[in-house]
């Protein structure tokens, strides 16, 4: 059943490649991509949004440096990691 099931994913995948190419080899999609790109990268480069990236991350570290929450983050460490004898596979 697994042998199927492996199968059946890898068809899905090679599928979702091949339809991908085919839609990216078209002229106007590559145009599209092209302006999206070229949106995002704008996007990126103005100086208030460089800010507000930077605003974000200081925050984001200070969260991670506080003890609780890194105690907290241990801890569901340990409960995703730790494993039971009855969940080991046969």
């Amino acid at each position: 059943m697994k042998v199927i099931r492996g199968a059946l994913k890898t068809g899905i995948a090679v599928k979702a490649y091949d339809m991908a190419r085919r839609e990216m080899s078209k002229p106007e999609n590559q145009r599209k991509a092209k302006e999206m790109l070229a949106k995002v990268q704008g996007e990126f480069r103005k100086p208030e949004n460089r800010t507000k990236a930077k605003d974000l991350l200081g925050k984001a570290q200070g969260e991670f440096r506080k003890p609780e929450n890194q105690k907290k983050a241990k801890d569901l460490l340990g409960k995703v990691t730790k494993r039971s004898k009855s969940s080991r596979p046969a």
